[in-house]
């Protein structure tokens, strides 16, 4: 394996090993080392040790955002805009089942995940300043959704972006969530009962426009969240695009961006540390002393980024 060194103050660090996935949208996801991603073509498709395997089409004319795998190798996927589907195969893509469907005008599924049950969670925007949450208990078979006084109402024109399927977090078995538009760019999470588990919280990201907000976020080993965005009608705008928590959401950090990225669509920690990489308008970037120094990977947007189980590769989409 290839790895290109760079010289910071004390220490020399190693970079990944930079892997293209051309066939890949907005979406992957790592399960059992191989790598499952959709795209806007209505495809879903399998990679194991950076070659393809499989490649197949569910419609066309499906916008596909978001992908999981299961701990039983079922895959379920889903689509942006109306009407919004949920899509599952039990047999590695060969043949598809929808298990749920919405036909509300307004309906615009963003992102998927799963936690360690194997429960899956589907972020979508706003109705009636309701943020449209659902859940699967039974492995992707049926979903429902959560009551409305459970979640944060939304602000104004406030919703969530599907820029690569990772608006949406687990955090001490929480689901949290990032959201931009209006005039609001916040991290917010399901309600508890106790006045400790209703907090809402104000971040310093870019906002006030109608692209502007946090377009992705990650969630470190050791509880740091990390929130990145911008302005997506603006991508070389690059102030107040990217900051890090270490305390839940309470108090934030922006990150040094005198040299860096500008517009970020998705953002990442590594997988066993917290030096962090952020990919979108103006490239491929790394920091190894939290946001400090910045390293240019790859001079060219990129929508999304994954790592491997590792960390010794990096997937990424254009």
């Amino acid at each position: 394996m290839q790895f290109i060194k760079t010289q910071y103050p004390l220490h020399t660090y190693e970079f990944p090993q930079l892997v293209a996935v051309p066939e890949a949208g907005r979406a992957m996801y790592i399960s059992d080392d191989r790598l499952y991603f959709c795209n806007s073509k209505g495809q879903i498709g399998c990679y194991s040790n950076d070659t393809a395997l499989w490649l197949r089409t569910i419609n066309v004319t499906l916008d596909l955002r978001g992908i999981v795998r299961l701990s039983n190798g079922k895959i379920i996927v889903i689509n942006a805009g109306t009407p919004a589907y949920v899509w599952v195969s039990e047999d590695e893509g060969i043949t598809w089942k929808r298990v749920w469907e919405d036909h509300h005008p307004e309906i615009f599924n963003d992102a998927i995940i799963r936690d360690e049950k194997d429960w899956v969670y589907i972020l979508g925007d706003p109705i009636d300043n309701c943020f449209q949450l659902m859940y699967s208990t039974d492995g992707g078979s049926t979903f429902s959704k959560y009551e409305c006084s459970n979640i944060p109402i939304s602000q104004g024109k406030e919703a969530c972006f599907a820029s690569s399927n990772t608006s949406m977090g687990i955090l001490h078995d929480r689901i949290y969530f990032v959201t931009g538009g209006g005039n609001r760019a916040r991290l917010l999470h399901e309600l508890g009962e106790a006045e400790n588990e209703r907090q809402i919280y104000e971040t310093p990201i870019l906002q006030n426009g109608k692209m502007q907000g946090i377009y992705s976020m990650d969630i470190s080993t050791n509880g740091a969240i990390i929130i990145a965005g911008g302005d997506y009608e603006n991508q070389n705008l690059d102030t107040a695009t990217i900051a890090i928590s270490n305390d839940g959401g309470f108090h934030w950090q922006l990150l040094n961006q005198e040299i860096g990225p500008s517009y970020i669509s998705c953002v990442q920690f590594h997988p066993h540390d917290d030096n962090i990489i952020a990919a979108g308008g103006n490239g491929l970037w790394i920091t190894y002393d939290k946001g400090n120094h910045w390293q240019l990977l790859k001079a060219q947007k990129i929508n999304c980024i994954l790592w491997n189980n590792a960390g010794t590769k990096l997937y990424y989409s254009i």
